[in-house]
């Protein structure tokens, strides 16, 4: 019966410690926090060019971790991280702090729309034209500033017009907003 009464004895206190270490992992797993990301954790960027995401609600340092290099590759400088397109796909980049809190950032890269002039001269109540070239018709023309110049698109042609002194961009949409492009613009 003493065999009995220290087995069982020995038992409970298993039973105890147990139960004690898996209450600790259960109370580590709830202590993590989910890192934030801003401008937003879903981020399009075109083939060559950067955009820059900053990361919060965590412990520096951070690292980033792109599920595919062939699309996308990151770089971090403090909470900064500057993601950069490489190849036309998705990719999705892991973020981690000093203190193993993660988060996701989805990256789209696209194909940028090529131009026979990516950067444009014209005075005000003048026009000039540039080619889109790459992409699916029919293109799309937005100007950031439209009280400094106009755009208007016929088939695969940009006519920019100056409206007034100062500088813009346009940012040029083929079909389904696929593919995307910028022309500068400076009005003199």
């Amino acid at each position: 019966m003493k065999k009995f009464t220290r087995i069982s004895s020995l038992a409970c206190l298993l039973l105890a410690a147990l139960t004690f270490t898996l209450a600790s992992c259960d109370k580590d797993d709830n202590d993590k926090k989910n890192l934030k990301f801003s401008p937003s954790d879903k981020v399009g960027v075109v083939v060559g060019s950067t955009a820059t995401v900053t990361v919060s609600g965590g412990t520096s340092p951070y690292a980033a971790a792109p599920s595919d290099t062939k699309i996308a590759t990151t770089t971090v400088d403090k909470s900064t991280i500057t993601i950069k397109g490489v190849a036309k796909g998705t990719a999705t980049v892991v973020v981690t702090d000093k203190d193993k809190n993660s988060g996701k950032i989805t990256v789209t890269v696209k194909e940028g729309l090529s131009f026979d002039k990516t950067s444009v001269e014209v005075e005000a109540n003048k026009e000039t034209v540039v080619n889109i070239t790459g992409g699916t018709a029919p293109y799309a023309a937005e100007t950031k500033d439209a009280t400094i110049a106009s755009a208007t698109i016929d088939g695969n042609k940009i006519t920019v017009k100056g409206l007034k002194a100062g500088k813009t961009t346009i940012t040029v949409t083929d079909k389904d907003k696929k593919n995307i492009g910028t022309v500068s613009v400076t009005v003199k």
